[in-house]
């Protein structure tokens, strides 16, 4: 399983405001009690122990402690795939012209386009990490979703999900806006 780390997509967060993210140091990552997918490309063993593995080591070259008997927040994730249809409207035209004599201004032209409306389907998967505070109430979560490809090696996979988790946990804690 990869997830396609280098394709475009949005990242999206959401917080509670009124929380304090800078009094938080000591974190614990949960595994998630199920995996919102029958996609056994995401609900794996091996996909959640890498999500942990990723997540826990982003959080420590931060220098948040990871530290399961005194935590101040929690970290789980949702693993998620959906179909998703897109088309390109695309088409293919050609055209010929044809003047009269050496220095007419007469002429002639013709362009056609044969249109080439290819829909096709891909797997998306949508990568969700959720910070939780000490009560296991929802604080912080960031989201994005990613083109779901199989064709590749597991050292692939560990640097697109490396990057998925960084991309999102960039975001962590939330920076206060200026008005």
């Amino acid at each position: 399983m990869v997830l396609c780390g280098g394709c475009a997509s949005n990242i999206t967060i959401d917080y509670e405001q009124h929380i304090d993210f800078n009094k938080l140091k000591r974190f614990h990552v949960i595994t998630p009690e199920n995996i919102k997918s029958d996609d056994t490309r995401l609900n794996s063993s091996i996909v959640i122990n890498r999500f942990k593995r990723l997540i826990t080591g982003y959080l420590v070259q931060r220098n948040y402690i990871d530290d399961k008997n005194r935590t101040d927040f929690f970290v789980t994730f949702q693993l998620q795939s959906k179909q998703e249809v897109a088309s390109n409207n695309s088409g293919v035209s050609f055209g010929f012209g044809h003047g009269l004599g050496r220095h007419s201004r007469g002429g002639f032209g013709m362009i056609y386009t044969f249109p080439d409306n290819e829909v096709y389907s891909y797997d998306k998967a949508i990568v969700t990490i959720d910070i939780l505070d000490s009560d296991k109430q929802l604080i912080w979560r960031g989201t994005s979703g990613h083109i779901l490809d199989i064709a590749s090696t597991p050292e692939k996979s560990e640097q697109n999900t490396k990057n998925i988790v960084e991309g999102i946990l960039e975001q962590f804690p939330p920076q206060k806006r200026k008005l």
